[in-house]
């Protein structure tokens, strides 16, 4: 889906995790009418910011951070606020004007002007859709690289659970033992080598569709921060990206991956949360997060012999991801 290599994409990664760890970052030029704010979609308007004499009629609304600029400290991957998830990230490059010279006025300018208009109608249609966004750059002597960090609130993710019959929890069940081999070596009662307890194994449930006229039904339907896991959100914010207008329908101009590959976009992921590497002091094993379990029982050459952790990978893959690998 990216056109740049994997270094470079790990680069802009850890530039982009850095910035959100310094609370700071070299703006040299504005996108729209933001600068290093936040973008809200016009209906996302609070009192408090039409009590501010906020324009109501700019479609872009800049939230400037008060007092001294400090972020609010927390785990996660979030928005300056500390409060708003972050689900997705889009990536662009803009080079020097230095580095264009040689190009003269060919198709490297009309290029840039087409990427251009293509992002601002883009971003619009998410500000539409109900997307919260905020953006943080880099720069340096030879390109700027952009990266707009999206969330989906509560409202949007409920709406579009349900149109994409996301499953919901309604009882947790036990854990069954599906592995045959594991069956008939107990029977045989031969030492199976394969078998290995994994910490922090997911719970079972009996799920259905979504509803949201059968929200109080569900577990945890009550807490709003973490009623969704990180792959549904991720589910639906790509599907809100995959199927939004940046140009014209009849030419098929939708679509973050189209994007993508037209160059308007150098990339556009979600982030992974927290680290995969496991602290240096001694820690218990059910402290450890669902990257840290995947990584030290699952990842690595020595387990290649053990059962895999399917309930684990669904759980942070996706149902997809660990039916490829349940098959494989």
């Amino acid at each position: 889906m990216m056109k740049k290599s994997w270094e470079l994409r790990m680069g802009d990664r850890e530039v982009l995790l850095d910035m959100d760890a310094r609370g700071e970052a070299h703006t040299t030029d504005s996108y729209g009418s933001l600068q290093n704010g936040d973008f809200f979609p016009p209906r996302c308007f609070s009192a408090a910011a039409l009590e501010d004499d906020v324009r109501c009629d700019d479609p872009i609304h800049m939230r400037c951070i008060k007092g001294d600029n400090h972020m609010v400290s927390k785990m996660g991957n979030y928005f300056r606020d500390g409060r708003t998830k972050i689900d997705f990230v889009l990536v662009w490059e803009i080079r020097s004007r230095h580095k264009q010279r040689g190009k003269g006025k060919g198709n490297g300018i009309c290029e840039d002007r087409e990427s251009a208009e293509w992002r601002d109608k883009f971003v619009q249609n998410l500000q539409s859709a109900g997307l919260l966004l905020e953006k943080e750059e880099t720069a340096n002597e030879k390109k700027t690289i952009h990266f707009l960090k999206v969330s989906a609130p509560w409202d949007v993710l409920v709406y579009y659970a349900e149109e994409l019959c996301l499953r919901a929890p309604l009882q947790a069940q036990q854990h069954l033992d599906l592995n045959t081999s594991s069956v008939v070596l107990k029977r045989l009662c031969i030492p199976n080598l394969m078998m290995e307890s994994v910490p922090n194994r997911p719970l079972d449930y009996y799920t259905c569709a979504f509803r949201k006229s059968k929200m109080n039904r569900f577990l945890g339907s009550e807490d709003q921060d973490t009623y969704f896991t990180n792959t549904q959100r991720h589910q639906v914010v790509y599907e809100i990206l995959a199927r939004t207008v940046y140009g014209k329908k009849k030419r098929t101009e939708v679509g973050v991956d189209r994007l993508v590959n037209e160059g308007a976009y150098t990339a556009a992921y979600p982030l992974h949360e927290g680290p995969f590497q496991l602290p240096s002091y001694e820690i218990c094993s059910d402290e450890l997060n669902q990257r840290q379990v995947l990584h030290y029982y699952w990842a690595r050459w020595c387990k290649w012999y053990k059962y895999q952790p399917l309930d684990h990978i669904r759980e942070y893959f996706g149902e997809k991801i660990a039916l490829y690998f349940a098959w494989l």
